[in-house]
């Protein structure tokens, strides 16, 4: 991995790739098309962050929306939809992955908050959206 490139990045630069890696690899993980193979990638990608590393250079959207604008309202909707879903089991991996604790989804929510306000990733007014552009982000 080439850490000298990584080390000269502007530390906004790099938690913001750091946090779209990480987005990219949780949805692959809890996606409905994930398998075995996709899974262990995903997995070993994250083990990554789990002390605060950040290897990939790219997003502040993605950083900033993850935990409860994707996160968050993607576990409380399949948990009222389809609490056996898959993807439930999959999040509280995540979870226990990154601080374990018995309430895995909530500690998962918690950490990537935690992130976001800690590698201070600028709010998305900054680029002059508001709530009501969020949908257009998803789509």
């Amino acid at each position: 991995m080439p850490t000298t490139v990584l080390v000269s990045c502007p530390p906004d630069l790099l938690a913001a790739n750091g946090m779209d890696a990480f987005t990219q690899l949780l949805e692959s993980y809890v996606s409905t098309n994930a398998n075995p193979l996709t899974d262990a990638l995903a997995l070993s990608g994250m083990t990554a962050f789990r002390d605060g590393f950040f290897a990939c250079p790219h997003g502040v959207v993605c950083g900033t929306l993850l935990a409860a604008e994707a996160t968050d309202i993607n576990i409380l909707a399949l948990r009222e939809r389809d609490p056996n879903n898959i993807a439930l089991t999959k999040y509280a991996n995540v979870g226990a992955l990154l601080s374990p604790s018995a309430q895995l989804c909530t500690s998962l929510v918690d950490r990537l908050i935690n992130w976001t306000v800690r590698l201070a990733l600028p709010m998305l007014s900054v680029y002059g959206m508001q709530r009501c552009d969020l949908d257009k982000l998803s789509g």
